[in-house]
């Protein structure tokens, strides 16, 4: 069998950094194992709420705090803005546990989100050195590998791992057609993690040197969006072909005079109609469409977005606490109709509903950094192909975050979105500071 090594292709690091080796070993190695326990979550157990992924996370958290750098690196401005953002998203955590409390949903929240944001910080603090950045790739692909075995095991079988879908729902359909969710859940979720999946693999494709590296990453591009048709999601569908589409064509800038009508007039097709996709596939919608109809689950969708903003009006913006959505819901006399639907499912009004606006706007600022940065480096001659190949996924990365956080019914509990996270931070961070450097030697 074909060996991948994880350094295949990988240039010298570019900024100092570094640990010393045998703190480096165990970092890689948990580098390699956390995005695929990350997609586990719970079926990989470990002790009572901290399973797997949130030990071996928090051992990454131990290890990265007690490494220290061995010499200055360059300014960074999203750095600086991520930084902010994750203190202040624990400091607005412990502030609001103390004073507000949590409810059932808000408990399950809380390790989450601590384990998420300190592994961002973690990650904040380097090295940010190309094998970093393809070993983060090399565990995403091992994560997909697994999913997808699972993926095709449904498909084989019919049956399904632990599923709300069929299991708590009861939509019957689940057992007749040919529906997947893999590990986690929700097919839904499943779409989210797959159109990441077809990003990183982009990137992976590009910018390993190895043949079998290249073709590993090649089949997870390629089939990934075969994987998304079978969950039935029809806004992850037109997004992984969208994203794909753009990660293709902006190897050739000309092209995106092609790609960039194709992949805008899809989406706006899919808002406006949005069983386009399944018509032409002859598929039905799932999830919410299978219960309410893909109409009004659109409508569904925009109330909760309303009512999540009048909710944050009511609390000044200053945030309500972990799982205050779906308590609000529950017993904040909702203003739109949701059809009995009460989770958020939308990222963005989850940060600013539950943690206030001092945490959201220094994470949106960071973003906004990080997208400006890629984009930047998208066509940027004087660097190299690993460089622009990784700027254009990070990119599209960011810029379909809107998108993506409205998959699921709650993107913060889930272990994998911040696993995705971790990896744009160290992407945004390595790029700019790159830039940086290239800069002051230019001056010297």
């Amino acid at each position: 069998m074909t060996q991948i090594n994880p350094t295949d292709g990988v240039a010298a690091p570019r900024i100092a950094g570094s640990v010393d080796n045998r703190t480096s070993i165990l970092r890689s190695f948990l580098i390699l194992i956390i995005p695929g326990l990350a997609i586990l979550g719970g079926l990989a157990p470990g002790f009572g709420p901290l399973f797997a992924f949130r030990l071996a996370a928090l051992t990454y958290i131990l290890v990265a705090f007690f490494s220290p750098l061995q010499r200055e690196r360059a300014p960074s401005t999203f750095l600086s803005w991520a930084t902010i953002g994750c203190f202040l998203w624990l400091g607005s955590l412990g502030l609001l546990l103390l004073f507000r409390g949590t409810n059932d949903a808000g408990s399950a929240e809380v390790l989450s989100v601590l384990i998420g944001v300190l592994l961002i910080l973690a990650v904040l603090r380097g090295p940010f050195t190309r094998q970093m950045l393809m070993l983060w790739a090399y565990g995403w692909l091992l994560a997909y590998v697994a999913a997808a075995a699972v993926a095709v095991w449904e498909l084989a079988t019919g049956r399904h791992l632990p599923n709300f879908y069929v299991y708590v729902l009861d939509i019957r359909y689940w057992n007749q057609e040919n529906v997947v969710a893999a590990t986690l859940g929700n097919p839904n979720n499943y779409a989210f993690f797959l159109v990441v999946s077809a990003l990183v693999c982009a990137f992976g494709r590009h910018s390993a040197n190895g043949r079998a590296s290249r073709i590993s990453f090649t089949a997870g591009l390629v089939t990934a969006p075969i994987l998304v048709f079978f969950t039935q999601s029809r806004l992850a569908l037109a997004l992984v072909l969208t994203v794909t589409l753009f990660a293709v064509a902006m190897r050739r800038p000309v092209w995106l005079f092609l790609a960039g009508p194709l992949g805008v007039g899809a989406l706006i097709v899919t808002v406006e109609n949005p069983q386009w996709i399944l018509q032409v596939f002859g598929l039905r919608g799932s999830t919410i469409s299978d219960a309410l109809g893909a109409d009004v689950s659109g409508e569904v969708r925009v109330n909760l977005f309303l009512n999540g903003m009048d909710f944050a009006t009511r609390g000044a913006f200053l945030g309500l606490g972990p799982g205050s959505f779906e308590q609000m819901m529950l017993s904040g006399s909702p203003r739109f109709w949701t059809a009995g639907i009460i989770n958020p499912h939308n990222l963005l009004i989850e940060v600013l509903l539950q943690y206030g606006a001092v945490v959201f706007v220094p994470l949106l600022i960071a973003l906004t950094r990080a997208a400006v940065v890629a984009a930047g480096c998208s066509f940027n001659e004087e660097l190299d192909r690993f460089d622009r190949t990784l700027a254009r996924s990070v990119l599209l990365i960011v810029i379909s975050l809107p998108v993506l956080g409205l998959m699921s019914s709650t993107t913060l509990n889930m272990s994998f979105p911040w696993v995705c996270f971790a990896f744009v931070a160290l992407s945004a961070a390595y790029l700019e500071i790159g830039i940086v450097e290239k800069s002051e030697r230019r001056s010297a």
